[in-house]
């Protein structure tokens, strides 16, 4: 009966709970995220909602490799990982956002600008940074291969714990939308279940997860683009099954400089640059659930920083 729970166990279990928060860290989102959104912890699924090309992948694959260098600099590379599943981009394309380089980013790999020598020379130090990838290979997979359903994932789980003693840290899944559940034909069950599903792994696996999540194309008809709690595409499901939401807008895919060089976040003048990323937390549980925050976020170099407020004087900024 591992479902029923009787007060005594709830109660021992609870301060269980309670002393593992005060002992652990948890996984933190650092800069003005992280003063505002609690540390992500066993069990925990935090979103990330937007419209294409307003870098949900990005941000979630630095949070990924963020937790990921503090196992490595604890020495835990060995014990735990975190990993990056995808259904949208084969392992290949990923791995160029966990390559530790100076003097460029992935921008410059995509483009082929990159030496092959110094991509060889920089990659060797890439297996002590503790971040697995799930997901279809370019070279590992082919027409034979089966799909990759959260069942799928929740084995190879198992597998690293039972083979290699290895337990998850942290599990990004990009995204929600893009999981297959081959028991379910309509597309709203399908990602309906899909979520149900993640949330529980998060928590039989006792591990944080975040999930990319699409937000519907209505939003790009909105006067600021910044998705909302009813805007996940598909299913509502997904907006009461995490434990936290945040929506992505960046700026400059919407509004051009020239027609609004500074933006109105929060009360306070931001340069509309392209590295600028809004972030709104639409839900938390246990914690207020509301707040908008300007990011500075170079998806180059995988850098990122709290935006820095411009003085600027005789400006409209009531647009935003």
């Amino acid at each position: 009966m591992g479902y029923v729970h009787p007060p005594s166990v709830t109660a021992t279990n609870y301060v269980r709970w309670a002393k593992e928060i005060q002992e652990s860290p948890g996984v933190s989102l650092g800069g003005v995220l992280g003063l505002n959104i609690i540390p992500l912890r066993k069990g925990r699924v935090l979103g990330l909602l937007a419209r294409p090309g307003h870098m949900k992948t990005t941000l979630g694959a630095y949070f990924v490799k963020k937790e990921a260098m503090r196992l490595a600099l604890a020495g835990l590379g060995d014990k735990f990982y975190t990993a990056h599943i995808s259904w949208e981009q084969p392992v290949e394309e990923l791995e160029s956002l966990y390559q530790s380089s100076e003097g460029y980013g992935v921008t410059d790999v995509a483009w082929g600008r990159v030496p092959i020598k110094q991509v060889v020379i920089d990659s060797l130090d890439r297996p002590n940074v503790p971040v697995w990838l799930f997901g279809d290979s370019i070279y590992g997979t082919d027409l034979d291969s089966k799909p990759m359903t959260v069942d799928v994932v929740f084995d190879a789980i198992r597998g690293l714990w039972k083979q290699r003693g290895m337990l998850p840290s942290l599990l990004f899944f990009d995204y929600i939308q893009d999981i297959p559940v081959t028991d379910e034909t309509n597309r709203i069950a399908q990602v309906t279940s899909a979520m149900r599903r993640v949330k529980r792994l998060a928590i039989q696996a006792k591990c944080p997860v975040i999930v990319g999540i699409q937000a519907n194309q209505r939003v790009d008809d909105y006067a600021v683009p910044i998705p909302g709690l009813r805007d996940a595409e598909w299913s509502s499901v997904i907006g009461q099954k995490v434990d936290a939401l945040v929506s992505m807008w960046k700026p400059i895919r919407t509004v051009r400089p020239d027609d609004d060089p500074y933006l109105n976040i929060s009360g306070k003048s931001y340069a509309n640059s392209e590295n600028l990323l809004v972030v709104k937390l639409l839900k938390q549980r246990f914690e207020k659930g509301f707040g908008t925050w300007a990011l500075d976020f170079d998806p180059n170099t995988m850098i990122l920083v709290d935006a820095v407020e411009t003085k600027m004087k005789n400006v409209d900024l009531t647009k935003f």
